[in-house]
């Protein structure tokens, strides 16, 4: 579905009920109403992780999410949840189906869990994605977040002392990426690199730093840099 279908997709919803006053039964049918822009996945028990230690999911619960189009219309009070795993943004409909918000081209942003969500593209080093980042700071320049989880196979026993392992699902160490004017989001894993995407301030930047004494891998620490930079 394109951008003009979805968005009167969105209109004709809107049109019918005002989103102020949308129950959750309401916001099931109508997200129903254009299902096109979701992929059903299932409402059953995947079978095949019964014995995978971990859970995929940021919180395995669902609670009640916004979505904002890119025309400042919004759906409230929208049951999901976030697969980290999978990137996946779920939603549970009325009749207890799970689907996967699947075409993004009209949505804007998603609040979830007192956090804001983008699905962008984004340049992870080696290679160039496109997922959810999560707002930490936005100014003219941009702080996001990424969680990240990974699947670890069982490890058998060999050699009589090496107890069995069972497959895995762990977390990863968040990676963090900076937008900077209207580049797109772009990881950082070292100070160098950072200091690099700041271009001519990165002295500047630099100094603020040492001066604050302040760490990369905290993110109240970051939000203090990314707002220095944007006062140069």
């Amino acid at each position: 579905m394109n951008h003009r279908n979805f968005c009167h997709g969105l209109i004709m919803v809107l049109f019918i009920q005002s989103a102020h006053c949308q129950n959750i039964d309401n916001i099931n049918k109508n997200l129903q109403d254009f299902s096109l822009e979701v992929e059903f996945r299932n409402s059953g028990t995947d079978k095949s992780r019964t014995k995978t230690e971990g859970t995929e999911y940021l919180d395995e619960s669902f609670v009640n999410g916004e979505i904002l189009t890119s025309q400042s219309e919004n759906y409230k009070d929208v049951p999901m949840r976030y697969n980290v795993f999978r990137d996946k943004m779920e939603i549970k409909m009325a009749d207890g189906n799970i689907y996967d918000l699947t075409d993004h081209t009209g949505i804007n942003q998603i609040l979830y869990k007192d956090r804001t969500l983008v699905y962008s593209e984004f340049d992870a080093g080696k290679i160039k994605n496109s997922g959810y980042l999560f707002v930490l700071y936005k100014g003219k320049s941009a702080l996001y977040f990424r969680n990240i989880k990974i699947f670890m196979k069982a490890v058998e026993e060999t050699n009589g002392i090496t107890p069995t392992s069972p497959p895995k699902i762990v977390d990863k160490p968040k990676e963090y990426y900076v937008k900077i004017a209207d580049g797109i989001p772009m990881i950082f894993n070292s100070k160098k690199e950072l200091l690099d995407l700041f271009g001519n301030h990165a002295s500047k930047v630099d100094v603020f730093i040492k001066k604050q004494k302040l760490k990369l891998n905290n993110d109240d620490d970051l939000i203090k840099i990314l707002t220095y930079f944007d006062t140069l």
